[in-house]
Formats: C-alpha cells, structure tokens, sequence
C-alpha cells in the first residue's frame, strides 16, 4: 500500500493521471473517465497536489485562470487527523502570543582604515606644550646625549608624523521577539596604529624574541596585549537589553549615551569617531500625550570596587555608597521615528522636533585615593570629602521644512564643589557656572546636490584659567572661586586640526563657520560622491586665557572629498572612503606674550597643515 501511495504523489507531482499508471492506457482522443469518488483508505494520506484541469475533467468545478491553476497546483494540504488539528490550533495560540517578524540575529558595525599626516602641528615650539605633535627625533637633537648616539641623518628639524590606524566595530543584534533584544558594541583593533605590534617588541618578562634580535629584522604582526600596547585586541563597550511593554520601553545595561547635537552626550557613531560616551544605566521611555518621558538612573562611580583577592571568580561588589556619584536624568521631548520622519518631509511638511535633558549629579566622598600608590593600609585613608553636586539642563530644538533644517542645542551647568582634593580637606567651596551651545543651519539646492551650511558653537571661558588645554583646568584654578570654562564632548568635531588635535576639544572660545558641499553623484540607491570646503574662524571668549591675551586664535581651511558606493540593505551601508586637507593659521592669540614683550613683535609661527584619507565598510 506505501508503494501504490508514493506512485499516486509522483503521478501528480509529474501531471499525469492516476489510472495512467499500472492501468491500460485509454483510448487517443477520448477524455479520461471522472476520478471515481469513493474514498480508499491510502487516499487520505495523499497530498492535495493537483494537476492542470483537462478538458471534460471535473464538471463540477468551476473554470480556473492561469494564476489560480498555479496556485492551486502548487498547494499541498494533508488532511489533518483530529490530534494534528489540536496541535496546529495549539501551535497557532503560542505563535499569536511571540509572533517573530524579526530576524534572530542582526549584525551591523563598520571596518575602517585611517591614514594621517601631521605638518607643524607643534607650531614650532619646543617647550612642553606640545609634546606629541613633535617627532622624537627632532626632540633628541635637543638633548647632547641622544645626538651622539643619532648622529648626522640629514634635516634634523623634522617637524612631520604621518601614520595609519584601523578599527573594525561589532554591533551584534539578539531578537527574542519583537519584543526583546540584546545589543552590544564590541570594537576589535581599535584604532590600532597600523605596524605598532611587531613580534620583536620585548616581553612582559623583559626578553625578547630570539628569533628577532633586533626589531629592523620583524617579520610578523602580533595581536595586541598587555606586553605589547595600550590596549586589547577586543574592547566590549556596550551591553544591553530592551524590552518594550504595553506601557512603554525598558532598557538597562551599559549603553551609549547620545543627545541632540552631541554637545553635552555624544555615543561616537560616526565611522570617523573616536571616543563615544557609555552609561551603565536603567530607563524606561513611555508617551504621555504625545510628548516621551524617560526617567533614567545612571551609575556614574561607584568608588572603590572590592573582591575576595584569593577567588578568581564570584562577584565583586562596591565598597561604601557615600563615595557614587550618582546621576539621575528626566528626559522630556517630542521626536519622531525615522519613517514619519521621512514621511513629513516627501509631503512637504514643516516639523519641528525637540526637548529637555535634565541631568542631577552628586557626590558626598571620594575614594579616588585608592587608585593612587600611597602606601597607605587601611581603607579610612581612601576617603576623603567631596560634596559635590551639579544641576545640567540641556535643550535641543530641530526645525526641517523642505530643504531646510534648523537646529539648535544649548547646555547650562551650575552647582558647586566643596573640596577638589583627593588627599585631604581643604575648603575650595567652588561654584559651577557653565555655558556652552551650538547652533547649525543647512539648505540644499539643485536637487539636493548643492548643500550651503552655517555653524555656531560657544563655550563659556574663565579669566582664572591659563591656557586651553585640559591640563589648565580645575585643578590649576587658585584665584577665581567660580568654574565657567565649558567644554563640549570631544566626539563633537568641528575641524580637522585646531580643535581636534591641538587642543582636544572644543573649550573656552567661539566659532563661525561657512561651508559649502556639492554632490556629484548622490542617487535614491546610495550611491554618493562629493566635494565640501569648510572656513572656521575661532576666537577666545575670555582673551587674558590664552597665550598671546588675544581673543583671535586660528583660522582654518578644511577641504574634504566623500565617496560611498551604493551597496547594502541601506543607503549608509557600503564602500565608504574619503580624502581630507587641513590648513590652519595661527592668529594673535597662539602667539607667546612674553617673547612679543621681550622683542616687541610678535615671531612667525609656521601653518599647521593635514592630510587625512578613510577608506571603510558600512554594514
């Protein structure tokens, strides 16, 4: 009986008629009899597997069009047995409850290769204001040692450093349903300076490689490690869940933290980022009215961490509660998705976008001591008092009406400190007044191709403070009893040299800047190739802070050429390169006061320039 079932199902699986097999063959030119209608016991286990309809074939049935023959032809139905119906009908229930129109797992991230080079980014000086802008051999030729050793090598006043860097980024995607997602961010050889780890390097035992005597005879790159560099080969930077409710969004774990422009909290999610601000965090985001709320907990520090030193496993926990600081932000604001998003704009409607980041931050004690070699014993000498609180309101606005978009993000930050040492009790009783913003307008023309910009940034300076590096700051503040120089996250770039190289973040000054970009190319499937010239003319907001008690400090020419290809699922995705050129005038404030005193002029100091190229991979 198997065997006449499995030639039924070749036979209409073939669209031959039953009775053509094993029967005589009917007489040429005379239709097939009608398929005899009493059931056979083997019958009910045959696929419903139809064949194309004859002529004179089936006289009940009605006539079928060519798409449904098809459909029917391809329809397999087994009739099901009274327990199989109960399992499908159950199978159905659970599938209604947990319906996954998601993928399983989802991968994005990018790969991405960087190549610099750095001209006069020293500006000529040879003091220690600028140690890594200066290559260690014009530094040796300094010293009467190092030159005996060096000895004659052509031009010693080097002033170039040129050099290539790559990363490649994970961000790996877990969907248990519609409904529950694990993330994570996983960065492999980040930036890792390309030729850094070469198999000669010595050992964390203090030996070295007998097969490479000398490292001019290197043959391999090792993977990073602690013997070898700064950092490891893999660095797990997010890890978090989301799981959306009825009543809203929960999400919790260490994630990226971004707002508005970036000015205040910037995740680094540019492929040509370098830091990225991390939470460790808790939220939930609901809708009231149309308007999202989000209360989130964040654990700023916790302090001094501690473990059973004799276990190599189990859980460390924290050490005291008094020295956390603690961060609680309410998030107030009304943003759209990205599809209504895009919706509004092909109608042509104007949207406007914006709301309120409200950050508390406190802190009582300190146990920063403990990181420091102190030689100290017991942990009541870890502690010291702090007392330190901080109110940071942030608003962001953002206007788009057809090829216009507006945007605007403003920070304040106002609290006090009531002691800065991490080794005893003084009484500083600083106040934090603190203002920074930037503001930034774009409009295109020619069918999006031609692209005219206008930005704005400032931040707020402090008379107390010499200088505009991170190493003038609060610690060095003795006169002033309030803190006002404002910085804005060092993920917010607003040139290629000043700002991001010279000085590390944008601080303590005021920016215009013009641009103007062109699309050659820049098609609906992703493909993109264009050209931009930027102008950034910076000046001090408090001039007594920098060197020359000049308020101009640099004019800068950024000149960039883009490329993507139009590969992926998205039109980020794809081939992405680009070429970059920087060059940046020193004006009055860059210059020393004291030797302009001294001689009565001011001495030239040399154009920094730059030369950038990314090549990279979107996905």
């Amino acid at each position: 009986m198997q065997v006449r079932v499995l030639v039924r199902v070749l036979a209409v699986a073939l669209a031959v008629p039953t009775a053509a097999i094993g029967q005589p063959a009917e007489p040429e030119g005379e239709p097939p009899p009608p398929a005899e209608a009493e059931a056979q016991p083997e019958a009910e286990l045959t696929p419903r597997l139809q064949a194309p309809l004859l002529q004179g074939e089936g006289e009940e049935e009605p006539e079928l069009g060519p798409e449904e023959a098809r459909e029917r032809l391809l329809s397999v139905e087994e009739p099901a047995q009274p327990e199989q119906a109960a399992e499908q009908e159950e199978e159905v229930d659970e599938g209604d409850f947990a319906t996954k129109t998601l993928p399983l797992f989802a991968l994005h991230g990018y790969f991405r290769t960087r190549f610099e080079l750095f001209q006069d980014f020293h500006l000529g000086r040879t003091d220690a204001s600028a140690p890594y802008h200066r290559p260690i051999e014009s530094i040796c030729y300094d010293d009467a040692d190092c030159r005996d050793r060096v000895g004659p090598v052509g031009n010693n006043n080097r002033s170039s450093l040129a050099g290539g860097n790559l990363r490649l980024r994970f961000e790996p995607q877990i969907n248990v349903s519609d409904e529950v997602q694990v993330n994570s961010r996983i960065d492999v050889l980040d930036n890792l300076v390309l030729g850094s780890t070469p198999d000669g390097y010595a050992t964390g035992a203090g030996g070295r490689n007998p097969w490479v005597p000398i490292e001019a005879f290197t043959s391999t790159q090792v993977p990073p490690d602690e013997r070898n560099s700064y950092t490891d080969s893999v660095a797990v930077k997010h890890a978090w869940a989301q799981v959306r409710t009825s009543l809203g969004v929960l999400r919790f774990g260490r994630m990226g933290s971004q707002w508005g422009l970036g000015v205040l909290a910037n995740g680094g999610n540019d492929i040509d980022s370098n830091y990225g601000d991390v939470a460790d965090r808790i939220l939930f985001a609901t809708r009231i009215a149309g308007v999202t709320v989000v209360p989130i907990w964040d654990f700023a520090s916790e302090g001094m961490i501690v473990n059973d030193p004799v276990q190599y496993q189990g859980q460390p926990h924290d050490a005291g509660q008094l020295d956390d600081v603690n961060q609680y932000i309410l998030v107030l604001a009304r943003k759209l998705d990205e599809e209504d998003f895009e919706n509004r704009m092909q109608l042509g409607l104007p949207t406007l976008q914006g709301g309120a980041y409200l950050v508390y931050r406190e802190q009582i004690l300190t146990s920063e001591l403990h990181n420091l070699d102190t030689g100290f014993d017991t942990v009541t000498d870890y502690v010291v008092r702090r007392s330190a609180e901080a109110f940071i309101p942030d608003l962001w606005v953002r206007f788009d009406y057809r090829k216009l978009r507006l945007e605007l993000e403003t920070v304040w930050i106002t609290g006090t400190i009531a002691n800065t040492s991490r080794t005893e009790l003084q009484q500083d009783d600083y106040e934090i007044s603190q203002l920074g913003g930037a503001f930034q307008l774009e409009y295109r023309l020619l069918a999006d191709k031609l692209m005219l910009a206008f930005e704005t940034g400032y931040a707020s300076g402090d008379q107390d403070i010499e200088g505009l590096s991170p190493n003038d700051g609060l610690l060095t503040q003795t006169n002033d009893s309030t803190v006002s120089a404002f910085r804005f996250d060092r993920d917010y770039y607003v040139d290629l040299i000043f700002w991001r190289n010279l000085v590390g973040a944008f601080t303590s000054a005021y920016y215009f800047k013009p641009s103007i970009s062109y699309d050659f190319i820049n098609n609906p499937f992703g493909q993109l190739f264009g050209g931009r010239l930027d102008i950034l003319w910076s000046r001090a907001t408090d001039f007594v802070q920098t060197r020359g008690n000049h308020s101009d400090l640099a004019l800068e020419f950024d000149v960039s050429f883009y490329y993507r290809s139009e590969d992926g699922t998205t039109r980020e995705d794809g081939f992405v390169a680009g070429l970059q050129y920087g060059l940046m005038i020193p004006l009055a404030g860059m210059y020393n006061q004291d030797n302009e005193e001294a001689r009565g002029e001011i001495a030239d100091l040399p154009n920094a320039q730059t030369v950038r190229a990314i090549l990279g991979v979107v996905y």
